[in-house]
């Protein structure tokens, strides 16, 4: 069917920013349900906190298993999920790309619903690993579907604050979790964890499909149906930007090899991966899980469990700080200002650990200094590695292979994850804390001098303009 079916008020408008505010805020409407899904998978990261000792427990009125776990046990219902929600990043990114992101999205929601369902009346361990895995799989796969989908239906003016109300939503289910995992009990918490899928249900007959979905299966009709929805009278002039990416021959089936035959592709995931490697290797995630030890050590007279109260709120405040600087001062100068002090509060922290592993009292009359920088290297990680490494690689893969591209960049984040979980307890415990700090920050100061080498800046860039820059690079 011909798109000039529909009358499409054909304005010359340049920006998004020309919206009128009904169409602006049903974009936000889409962006904000598909990220309840993300909301669960940060629910989803703070489950074992209170179902460990529950399942150690030897009291049976608590403890769902006859007897407590073994330590092999535990091990397996630890890692199998983590393995299983890693390894399916793949599976997922195809799934998208044959049936859709809403679809994916509605079925991701439904198999998700049932997993925890089965897991809040578990009595064995295997029915625990069995249906953990598969509630960790259909994780992965929300956060990918979120990823590409908020990408696809933002408008150049707002899609790195997209992205960024997109990572808001982790440490706030993070937060969430912490809360209600602590006063209730573990089946009525597993319950509580599929409150976000059941609502994303409810909205999604509300919301739009990706146009970029739509126009790759050349379902011309419905493009502009959901284009004048998202775009409102600036629909056309879209329409016409998509078709213009679209590739001159029908494109093979998305794979790893497409990707790197492709010269546009090859240099975007190799981007994006460098960019999320510094992003892991900066040491958020062994400063988070390990926030208790790291402050124990300190001897500063708070409780790992206070501070982390305390960064847990930072953190929210700071993403919240990232949604007004990402598309006014740009990924680029972000980035770059993030990981230098990033780098700075490392360095810092680390001697300030190696005074303590060596039992100097240089520090005595300072003891808050840690939390000082713990919080400035939280707040300048929030607003820049934090936020753009997932914004930045959504917006640089052409569109037929963003979903695959996207995934494979995902599954060298959680690859990167392991290793920094792997080596920093051997390093803490052969070498000592400040080593780990060091090892951290001059990674970091790698990751500066490459970013400021290598990353264009994207925003307020075309999907067309960006593919163009990078071909140029």
């Amino acid at each position: 069917m011909e798109v000039q079916a529909f009358e499409v008020e054909n304005i010359p408008l340049h920006s998004c920013e020309n919206f009128k505010d009904r169409f602006h805020w049903y974009m936000y409407f889409c962006a904000f349900s598909a990220h309840l899904l993300i909301t669960a998978c940060g629910m989803s990261a703070t489950w074992f906190l209170p179902v460990i000792p529950v399942l150690q427990s030897n009291d049976t009125q608590i403890n769902p298993l006859e007897t407590p776990v073994t330590t092999l046990q535990l091990s397996m219902l630890v890692s199998i999920p983590v393995c299983a929600g890693g390894l399916s990043f793949l599976f997922w990114s195809k799934i998208l790309d044959k049936f859709g992101r809403k679809t994916t999205m509605q079925f991701l929601s439904i198999i998700s619903i049932f997993s925890l369902l089965v897991l809040s009346f578990a009595e064995d361990i295997y029915t625990l690993v069995i249906f953990l895995s598969l509630h960790k799989v259909c994780i992965s796969g929300s956060m990918i579907s979120a990823i590409v989908y908020t990408t696809e239906i933002s408008c150049d003016a707002t899609r790195g604050r997209m992205s960024c109300l997109l990572s808001i939503q982790v440490p706030f289910g993070i937060l969430i979790g912490y809360i209600l995992g602590s006063v209730t009990s573990v089946r009525y918490f597993t319950l509580i964890c599929g409150v976000p899928f059941i609502l994303y249900l409810v909205l999604s007959p509300l919301l739009s499909e990706s146009p970029r979905y739509l126009i790759s299966k050349q379902r011309n009709f419905e493009v502009m149906k959901e284009l004048k929805k998202l775009r409102g009278n600036i629909a056309y002039m879209e329409y016409e930007n998509m078709r213009t990416l679209l590739p001159a021959t029908t494109p093979t089936k998305p794979t790893f090899l497409s990707i790197i035959r492709d010269n546009c592709s090859r240099k975007s995931f190799f981007l994006g991966s460098e960019i999320i490697t510094f992003e892991q290797f900066s040491g958020i995630s062994v400063i988070i899980t390990y926030v208790g030890v790291i402050f124990d050590n300190a001897n500063i007279g708070l409780k790992g469990n206070e501070v982390a109260i305390i960064i847990g709120v930072t953190k929210i405040l700071s993403y919240i700080l990232s949604l007004y600087l990402v598309d006014r001062i740009g990924r680029r100068p972000l980035m770059l200002f993030s990981i230098f002090m990033c780098m700075l509060s490392l360095f810092v922290l680390g001697v300030y650990f190696h005074q303590v592993h060596i039992g100097s009292q240089l520090f005595d009359n300072i003891r808050w200094l840690p939390i000082l920088f713990i919080i400035i290297y939280i707040i300048v990680y929030s607003i820049g590695l934090g936020v753009v490494p997932l914004a930045f690689t959504g917006e640089i893969f052409p569109d037929h292979l963003r979903a695959v591209g996207v995934g494979y960049v995902l599954i060298i984040a959680v690859l990167d994850s392991a290793i920094v979980s792997f080596i920093f307890p051997i390093i803490k415990d052969f070498y000592g804390l400040h080593w780990c700090f060091w090892l951290f920050g001059i990674v970091s100061l790698v990751g500066y001098i490459r970013i400021y080498l290598t990353m264009p800046e994207t925003k307020n860039k075309t999907f067309l303009e960006i593919q163009n820059m990078l071909n140029g690079m």
